[in-house]
């Protein structure tokens, strides 16, 4: 676990709160550092064939390109975009059935995977496309992008963060990793691959399943984790950080292995 040891983290984080809490969207995913740990890790894991398709489309790497879903989030032209961040599901019914019409992030995810495999599509079509997939396949595994509506995936549930105001869905985006892992995606991601990837197990064990198997999976993990995690109180802090900090990391380790084994299928 990368947790900073306490005598340097109160004065820190209380500054970097005050920061965040002030600047956070509640349509936020992931954060940029998050969603780099994730591409990092992708890239990492490619084999031959991917790695010169996404050099190709990308001219950048997939850590610069996995922010790029929401930096145009205030572009009205990529408005239509939106809906794929995420997907809820029927508390009542407890598994993925259909999205709605105006789509979501299963529909995200399998329309961007169905454009870079369509030899018809021009070149700056694919490069959107794959820019999706970098982004969505990483936001399949926050838990509350696959949780409920009637909370907007924890938006709106309000807590406070080392005293301060802000949402469920943003600890869960962004406070876990800026307090438990730290600011460096490289070095984050660095340090994930040598904790968790070292063996090969576990890569092994995640190039498995569908998108929709991962939709349940995220599921369960909002349901029986995130949203019981308040059990004790609203008032979260370095605590909550330190024992929820082994589950972010395993779900961004998760992210990038299951990224890097989509491209791979598609591009053999």
């Amino acid at each position: 676990m990368l947790l900073p040891r306490p005598s340097s983290v109160r004065p820190f984080v209380l500054v970097l709160a005050l920061a965040l809490c002030a600047s956070v969207s509640p349509l936020a995913a992931w954060g940029p550092t998050a969603h780099r740990v994730i591409g990092q890790i992708a890239t990492d894991h490619l084999g031959d064939a991917a790695r010169r398709e996404v050099r190709a489309l990308l001219g950048t790497s997939l850590a610069e390109a996995s922010t790029w879903a929401d930096e145009v989030r205030d572009d009205p032209q990529w408005e239509w975009l939106d809906p794929y961040h995420f997907v809820n599901l029927d508390p009542a019914v407890g598994r993925f059935e259909r999205c709605p019409q105006r789509g979501c992030l299963v529909d995200g995810l399998e329309r961007a995977i169905e454009r870079l495999r369509d030899p018809g599509a021009s070149r700056s079509e694919r490069a959107v496309a794959l820019r999706q997939l970098v982004h969505f396949a990483g936001d399949l595994h926050q838990p509350l992008h696959v949780s409920h509506a009637e909370d907007r995936g924890g938006n709106q549930i309000d807590v406070e963060w080392f005293g301060q105001p802000a949402s469920l869905h943003w600890v869960w985006d962004t406070g876990i990793v800026r307090v438990a892992l730290g600011r460096s995606w490289s070095g984050i991601a660095a340090q994930l691959e040598a904790d968790q990837l070292a063996d090969g197990a576990r890569e092994r064990e995640w190039r498995s399943g569908t998108i929709r198997d991962w939709v349940h999976e995220s599921y369960r993990l909002s349901v029986e984790v995130v949203y019981p995690s308040l059990a004790d109180g609203r008032r979260l802090g370095r605590e909550y950080a330190a024992t929820h900090a082994k589950l972010v990391e395993t779900q961004l380790a998760k992210a990038g292995i299951r990224l890097a084994w989509l491209l791979d299928q598609i591009w053999r």
